[in-house]
Formats: C-alpha cells, sequence, structure tokens
C-alpha cells in the first residue's frame, strides 16, 4: 500500500513522495476506449514533469514551501530541463499539483505566473514596472487621499523593498523593525521566528545607501518608527 510505503520512509525526499502519488494516481486512470492509460501517457508525465521535479527539488523540504517558493520550483523544471514552457506542460503540471494537493496540503498557486510560451514571456518582460513608472507609483502613495498617513507610509514602503530590493511577497510580510538596520547601512533578510528562508544563500544583507535615495531611505526609517516589531 503506497501510504504505508510512505508512512514507514526514512529516506524518501518531499517530491519524491509527491511523485509517487502522482503517479500511482496517473496509472489508475481510464485511458481513451481502454481500461488503463497508455504507456506513451504514463511516460509523458513522468518524464517531462515528475523526472525534472525530481532533479530540481532534489532533498528539498518542499511541504514546508510557501506560495513563492512552490512557483519557483514548478517554473524551474522548465528552465533547467530546456523544455519549451508549452500549456501541455503546463496542464500537467496543474494536474500534478491538483492531483497531490488531495493527499498533501501543499501552498496555493496563482498559475498566470508560468510561462506558456516565448510569446507571452517577452510579454510579461514588456509589463515589468521600469524605473519611471516606479517613480510615479511612489509618488502616487505619497498623496493617496483614501490612506491614513501610516498606510502611505506602509505602502511606499512594501512598493520600495519590492521593486528596488527585488525581496518576494513573503520576504516583504516578515521584514521585522530589527532587519531595517540603517545604523550599518543595510536591510537585512533573514531567517526569523516568523520566517523561514529557502536556504542559507537567502540570508543576505543588502546595502541601503547603494541601492536607495534619501527620500526612499526616509520613507523606510518613518516605517521602522511605526513598527510594532
Amino acid at each position: 500500500d503506497l501510504s504505508d510505503l510512505i508512512d514507514s520512509s526514512t529516506s524518501l525526499s518531499d517530491i519524491a513522495i509527491l511523485v509517487l502519488i502522482f503517479m500511482t494516481n496517473v496509472g489508475k486512470r481510464r485511458g481513451n476506449g481502454r481500461d488503463n492509460v497508455s504507456y506513451y501517457t504514463v511516460d509523458t508525465y513522468f518524464n517531462k514533469i515528475c523526472r525534472p521535479l525530481l532533479d530540481v527539488a532534489g532533498a528539498e523540504c518542499v511541504f514546508d514551501y510557501d506560495s513563492d517558493e512552490l512557483l519557483e520550483l514548478y517554473q524551474k523544471i522548465f528552465e533547467n530541463r530546456e523544455l519549451k514552457t508549452e500549456a501541455r506542460h503546463v496542464a500537467i503540471l496543474k494536474d500534478f499539483h491538483s492531483t497531490v494537493t488531495k493527499s498533501i496540503q501543499l501552498a496555493e498557486i496563482d498559475w498566470s505566473e508560468i510561462r506558456v510560451d516565448q510569446e507571452e514571456a517577452e510579454l510579461r518582460f514588456s509589463e515589468l514596472c521600469t524605473y519611471k513608472d516606479y517613480t510615479l507609483a511612489l509618488d502616487l502613495l505619497s498623496k493617496d487621499p483614501f490612506a491614513s498617513s501610516t498606510e502611505r507610509v506602509i505602502q511606499q514602503s512594501i512598493l520600495i523593498m519590492a521593486c528596488r530590493f527585488g525581496l518576494r511577497r513573503r520576504e516583504i510580510q516578515h521584514i521585522l523593525r530589527e532587519d531595517l538596520d540603517f545604523g550599518h547601512d543595510t536591510l537585512n533578510v533573514t531567517t526569523n521566528q516568523y520566517y523561514r528562508v529557502k536556504t542559507p544563500a537567502g540570508n543576505r544583507r543588502l546595502p541601503a545607501s547603494l541601492l536607495l535615495n534619501e527620500n526612499e531611505i526616509s520613507i523606510l526609517e518613518a516605517l521602522k518608527l511605526i513598527a510594532v516589531k
């Protein structure tokens, strides 16, 4: 029994368990006009999606991934295997995610973030925020008539950390007041009691004065003053 195998195993990685669950499910499905799916289908599912997942994830604790980390993993299987990110492969990946989450709780995924072809990739690149767009957005947030002064500082700070430091959503959510270390001219991204970075390399010190102007630094200093923790 697969559940007994998983429960008793001390060496299976998280991703190996997910692949076992998925491929067992695929093997039990009915094919078109036949009792079972074809060998070709099983081979396609394993080699196009499962094998790359095993290669990329390795022994990582995938069960603990947040939505951003899981999305990054899914995107990497196309990049690292030099596969075209065709709609067909994305559909199989969605099938994989949907199937395994019936047995293992994983984070939700925004599938619109997965590129499906080169044309769409180029379109997404053209839609990236330019510096002009960024400064305009920062100015608009500073004058938001529907936000309090505290809310305006928070909104501007989120934009700064995302666009100027390149922080992920979860990283921004779990930045602590002590991480805004302007005495040492840094913003620190580290594992803390509320958040775990994915790898040791994820712990980093970002130089504030090198990346920010005086206005941006003053906004983050204001954030530090109003932060509870």
